[in-house]
């Protein structure tokens, strides 16, 4: 089966989607920053969707013939640094109250 190749000329409304997602998932990774600070489960579980997206993105961006615009790998970055930085924070904080409950005699 041949299917006719259309050269689109104009690639507005894509820019939703390759804007507007990665913008969408580095405010759920910040989202899950609340959390993290206080080493509550919530954090990988708003964490690691946007972190997913944005490596997803990146990935997409990376195979384009041509490159991709700066601002197209801002966004997509932004989810992923914040996501993993959250990740590290609920890490650290999830083992130091692991250790304060080991310490404590009560």
């Amino acid at each position: 089966m041949n299917f006719p190749l259309f050269i689109a000329s104009d690639f507005s409304g894509l820019l939703p989607i390759l804007l507007g997602v990665p913008a969408g998932a580095g405010l759920l990774s910040l989202l899950s920053l609340w959390p993290a600070a206080k080493g509550h489960w919530l954090a990988p579980v708003l964490a690691v969707p946007p972190l997913l997206a944005g490596l997803g993105f990146i990935f997409l961006f990376a195979i384009t013939t041509g490159g991709a615009m700066p601002v197209f790998w801002i966004t997509a970055g932004l989810p992923v640094i914040i996501g993993a930085g959250s990740l590290a924070l609920w890490v650290s904080k999830s083992i130091k109250a692991e250790e304060a409950q080991k310490t404590d005699p009560t």
